[in-house]
């Protein structure tokens, strides 16, 4: 069995804690479903396995890093970006990973809440999220998402 020391990738939330990459904006590379959606209904492998694996980007985190999706609404938006609608060459997927809930308190309930707010953006808005130097001409227009999935009730 692979140790975790010897994996090549990082597992957000796990590796990394959920706090040190709050609100930034991560670019997903890779979507591995490990269940479907057939007539509306998730329809999972396993009771133990995550309904899917995100692969993540970005000059904030070190390496390729992996976001398991254990959230039914989270598996839904994903589901619904990369099965239904689909992204085309010409776009980019960012996920913001927010919590449900600040309060301290609530924390334990707040790992099993929905996190996940994506966006679809023309290609090659990530870096300049991150460049510091870019100064969009429109900052209305820039900050539109082509199309967005977020939950519902997010407090």
């Amino acid at each position: 069995m692979e140790q975790e020391s010897e994996r090549d990738y990082l597992v957000l939330g796990k590796d990394i804690p959920w706090a040190s990459f709050e609100g930034e904006a991560l670019r997903i590379t890779h979507f591995t479903p490990l269940a479907i959606i057939e007539n509306g209904k998730i329809k999972a492998t396993s009771l133990t396995l995550p309904y899917a694996i995100l692969s993540v980007e970005s000059p904030k985190i070190p390496q390729e890093s992996h976001i398991l999706v254990i959230n039914k609404v989270d598996f839904q938006n994903i589901w619904a970006v990369y099965k239904d609608r689909g992204v085309n060459s010409e776009e980019e997927v960012i996920v913001f990973c927010i919590p449900f809930y600040r309060s301290k308190l609530l924390k334990p309930i707040n790992n099993s809440m929905p996190r996940l707010h994506i966006y679809i953006f023309p290609k090659g808005r990530l870096e300049q999220i991150h460049d510091p130097n870019f100064k969009p001409n429109d900052a209305g227009a820039w900050l539109t998402p082509i199309a967005k999935y977020t939950p519902k009730y997010y407090k």
